[in-house]
């Protein structure tokens, strides 16, 4: 729908069991649409609030920004979006 081909993901813990099945399927998705999921683009988040900065830092300092940030909750993609907004991105 929307032709992007570089989206990030921010997983929750890298141990946790629901946070391996959620970046599993980013990765199964990313596969069956023929695109690059680089490890650049994946980030450990926390399931929580906590890393919103870190996580927005992270990907806007790439070489090669992505077009779109899958979350594997929803209190990250809020925190998320909020940190964007506040260093000056557009989040539609």
């Amino acid at each position: 729908v929307h032709h992007f081909d570089r989206i990030a993901f921010m997983s929750g813990p890298y141990n946790h069991p629901d946070a391996i099945f959620r970046l599993e399927k980013y990765k199964e998705a990313m596969a069956e649409l023929g695109l690059d999921c680089p490890e650049e683009y994946i980030f450990e988040g926390d399931f929580w609030k906590n890393c919103a900065a870190d996580a927005a830092n992270h990907f806007m300092n790439l070489t090669n920004r992505p077009q779109a940030i899958v979350c594997a909750n929803d209190y990250m993609a809020l925190s998320l979006c909020k940190e964007l907004t506040l260093q000056g991105y557009s989040v539609p």
